[in-house]
């Protein structure tokens, strides 16, 4: 029996994802830079290669979900997310307070020290922005965003989970539930979807 091929059309996923690899930026891990990523963080819209994908999946659902590429299942959402996000953008928000001088793991770095970069990053929130004052407009230079206003607030909606963003498109001083009183992205609160 012979099997079909599958179709690769622009409403392919796994068409739109090689294509979003062949970006520069999405060329190599977003966490420690290692060539050919194979794997990706679907809520934080990054790839990432198969080391840093076993430290995302210990971390924990709550906090970063991941896929295979060209093995895993992908949504349209999952895909467009990747698309709205990618490594480059995801590392200008997750790193903006990044102090001068860190030296930043590469592929050749152990992996405590990988793993440590990875949960300083996305779990413990260091390097993030945490100023109360941004709002979904400044938003738009995390998104890399030149499209319409319409297309762009639809963005910001996808990304806004991920910066703390509330309703108002402001963002909260901080999270009570924070023991670092940094604003946890991932509260009930920050959930919280009001599309209709």
């Amino acid at each position: 029996m012979e099997k079909k091929k599958k179709s690769h059309t622009a409403d392919d996923p796994e068409a739109k994802l090689r294509e979003l690899l062949k970006q520069e930026s999405n060329s190599r891990c977003a966490d420690c830079g290692a060539a050919k990523p194979r794997y990706a963080s679907t809520t934080l819209g990054i790839f990432i290669c198969n080391r840093c994908y076993g430290i995302h999946r210990s971390i924990g659902t709550h906090i970063t979900r991941t896929k295979c590429v060209g093995l895993d299942n992908w949504s349209a959402h999952d895909v467009q997310r990747m698309q709205s996000i990618g490594n480059a953008v995801a590392a200008a928000f997750w790193q903006k307070n990044l102090p001068n001088g860190y030296s930043i793991p590469t592929a050749e770095a152990s992996d405590s020290v990988v793993e440590k970069w990875i949960r300083d990053k996305y779990e413990r929130k260091l390097f993030c922005p945490v100023d109360s004052t941004i709002n979904q407009q400044q938003c738009l230079g995390y998104l890399g965003a030149s499209h319409s206003s319409k297309e762009a607030n639809s963005q910001i909606d996808d990304w806004s989970p991920f910066i703390g963003a509330n309703s108002t498109g402001n963002w909260p001083a901080s999270n009570p539930s924070s023991s670092m009183g940094v604003w946890d992205p991932f509260s009930s609160d920050a959930t919280q979807s009001n599309r209709n």
